[in-house]
């Protein structure tokens, strides 16, 4: 594990090494920092595991580019060890790691910035006390409730195009969620969207329609719809818009320009057309 509590605050040892080799420190040098600023901490059992509070110790490997971690001192393994390995296994197969690594530190602030009049809980989804399936980016917790939410940031929704395969991932990701108690929100980077406005219609990928969502809102616009568009006026939408939609059923899907601090709602009517949406 990369991170444990120091004094109440998290300490990511592998976030501190990186900055220091950074400041183009050698590896003996970072290790003698961390030796002469940390060591007598964890020989006092100082730093303990987000998950179990059970204390670890400070591994400093030796190896250039290998990383720094803490490990139980009893050696024994909650399931955040496990939960990491699944959630990296799953980052380095179907996501841009590289851009998935540097937009969660921004998207963390985001999340702590609009929520933090709401006393909530932010933590990593592979810090979470009890083994997960599948591994959100984020998982929220609310003051005085148990709702849960997993929040995920997903980079490289095109993966697995013709076999389906990241289709199928993500419907049994969200399906999954939803039986262990957790409330999905999905964002997209804002790189995938695909929109015209001259003709109002976009694309969405088999995959991206597993991350679409119904909130209050898409009712709203499914019943100003049923009551506006009706007759003549319905046949003409299908017909201009070539569609085949036997009722209205508003969803939207959420992208987002991290980078940017920006975040863009599509909402949107499911037209089949050729595979696509």
């Amino acid at each position: 594990m990369d991170s444990a509590y120091l004094h109440n605050s998290v300490f990511n040892i592998e976030l501190k090494r990186r900055v220091l080799e950074q400041q183009k420190l050698t590896r003996s040098e970072v290790k003698r920092w961390f030796e002469e600023n940390y060591r007598v901490f964890s020989k006092k059992s100082a730093f303990t595991c987000l998950c179990c509070n059970k204390p670890v110790n400070m591994n400093l490997t030796i190896e250039e580019g290998s990383p720094f971690y803490f490990r139980h001192n009893d050696e024994s393994e909650c399931s955040s060890p496990e939960n990491t390995r699944t959630y990296d296994r799953y980052v380095s197969k179907l996501e841009d790691k590289s851009k998935k690594d540097i937009h969660l530190t921004i998207f963390r602030e985001i999340l702590e910035g609009e929520l933090k009049h709401y006393d909530v809980e932010i933590e990593r989804g592979f810090h979470y006390k009890k083994k997960l399936s599948f591994i959100p980016d984020f998982i929220i917790k609310f003051p005085h409730s148990d709702e849960r939410w997993a929040i995920d940031y997903f980079t490289a929704i095109d993966q697995g195009l013709i076999s389906g395969s990241y289709a199928r991932h993500l419907s049994t990701r969200m399906k999954t969620y939803k039986e262990e108690g957790f409330k999905p929100f999905s964002f997209v980077d804002y790189s995938w969207l695909s929109f015209l406005e001259e003709t109002n219609k976009g694309t969405l990928l088999t995959a991206e329609t597993y991350v679409t969502s119904k909130t209050h809102e898409d009712d709203l616009w499914d019943k100003f719809l049923e009551k506006k568009v009706h007759g003549e006026l319905l046949n003409f939408f299908t017909k201009a818009k070539g569609s085949t939609l036997k009722e209205f059923n508003t969803r939207n899907i959420a992208y987002v320009d991290v980078l940017n601090r920006l975040c863009t709602i599509f909402r949107f009517l499911p037209i089949s057309q050729h595979g696509r949406l």
